[in-house]
């Protein structure tokens, strides 16, 4: 009797021994795929998080040296747009009733164009009489050019109508050339970039080049440093932002997958869990 009541014990001992390695098993497995998960989630918003921090780190040390390198660039289509709003408007002045007597005397819209930026005015008019009011009219209908829709909103002029360059439509013709290598919209504009940071070495050859007078240099050279550090950084950062779109969406596709595959995981993991414990409670019951 005492041997055949140990024989159940060891049986009984033999069945139970696999159970608790198959526990133990079990949540050594549950323990590696949860760690697998959440290094999943952790390296999907590091993913995340390092894009848009580099794009953004590298918009920010971009950005001055974009103005430099587009300034040609945005000149020119800042001055076409122009153009063609001031075409826009002289459409316009021809509904005035005395369009008759001066229609033929009105400035193209490119010489609207050099007017406002050099004086802030309106190109003269050649009409006996008229010709000042006309110009006043056309000044007010232009009014102040913002470019960029934040303050100031003069953005086009190089000086004030109560204090003009007294630059000529031929020497704005010349600044504004893009065959002229030293123009203003040149290939490579570094002459005036140089000199508005404070570089005078190349004064004297501007100077002589577009015949102006030191008047007239000082207020180009302060156009461009208060357009590059306002309206023009403002402009190409809508525009290009200073960042690679597809590094960053890449980035930010990598994070998602990474965090869906984490939670994919963690979901099986926890329906797996649930299971086992049903089925142990079913045993137990």
């Amino acid at each position: 009797m005492k041997h055949q009541n140990n024989t159940p014990n060891k049986k009984g001992s033999s069945l139970k021994s696999p159970s608790k390695d198959g526990g133990k098993g079990f949540v050594q497995l549950f323990r590696k795929k949860l760690f697998i998960s959440t290094l999943l989630f952790v390296v999907g918003i590091g993913v995340i998080s390092g894009g848009i921090i580099f794009s953004s780190t590298t918009q920010i040390v971009r950005a001055p040296h974009l103005v430099d390198e587009k300034f040609s660039e945005v000149l020119l289509s800042v001055r076409n747009s122009q153009i063609e709003n001031f075409s826009n408007l002289l459409e316009d002045m021809k509904d005035d009733p005395l369009n008759g007597l001066y229609e033929d005397k009105l400035p193209t819209p490119e010489e609207m164009f050099y007017e406002e930026w050099a004086n802030d005015w309106f190109p003269d008019v050649d009409v006996p009489v008229i010709g000042g009011y006309i110009q006043s009219v056309g000044a007010q209908m232009i009014g102040n050019i913002d470019i960029d829709g934040q303050t100031p909103h003069a953005d086009l002029n190089i000086t004030s109508k109560v204090n003009p360059s007294e630059l000529t439509q031929r020497q704005c013709r010349f600044l504004w050339n893009p065959a002229e290598d030293l123009s203003l919209v040149a290939q490579n504009p570094s002459y005036w970039i140089q000199g508005a940071e404070g570089n005078n070495d190349n004064n004297e050859m501007l100077k002589f080049n577009f015949n102006l007078s030191d008047f007239q240099l000082s207020l180009i050279f302060n156009w461009v440093n208060t357009s590059k550090e306002g309206w023009m950084k403002n402009m190409i950062s809508e525009t290009e932002q200073a960042l690679n779109p597809f590094f960053l969406a890449s980035t930010i596709i990598i994070g998602i997958i990474s965090i869906g595959f984490g939670a994919k995981i963690l979901k099986s993991e926890l329906q797996n869990k649930g299971i086992s414990k049903s089925k142990k409670l079913m045993e137990n019951s």
